[in-house]
């Protein structure tokens, strides 16, 4: 299979933009996981791409937030050891070596007050 996703692109990367000078620019809307790799994607297939986010981050649903003194993740799901895609769009990112990987899943349960639970 052909595609961006691999490298195959029908692109700038492999020359055929019908003999065009100029290389057309794309959009993607919505810096969430699928758009990160949609760009991602095209530019490693020689595109120019702009990724365009309403938020003041990137990552959609998945993102970090403090409250109250604790941080707490939100989409951690895709984070699991059986979601190697999420790891691979890290490692793609350069970003890898900035999370930790529990051995195991590990979840302190507090109570409303702030104690740890029973």
């Amino acid at each position: 299979m052909n595609g961006p996703m691999n490298g195959q692109a029908n692109g700038p990367a492999n020359g055929s933009m019908n003999g065009r000078a100029s290389v057309p620019p794309v959009a993607v809307v919505g810096g969430g996981l699928a758009g990160i790799t949609a760009a991602l994607a095209l530019a490693e297939a020689g595109w120019p791409v702009t990724l365009y986010e309403a938020r003041p981050r990137l990552g959609g649903a998945t993102h970090s937030f403090a409250r109250g003194g604790l941080t707490a993740d939100n989409g951690q799901h895709v984070f699991l050891r059986c979601c190697t895609a999420y790891r691979g769009l890290l490692d793609r990112l350069g970003g890898a070596g900035r999370v930790r990987l529990q051995e195991r899943f590990d979840v302190r349960v507090l109570t409303p007050h702030g104690g740890s639970g029973s």
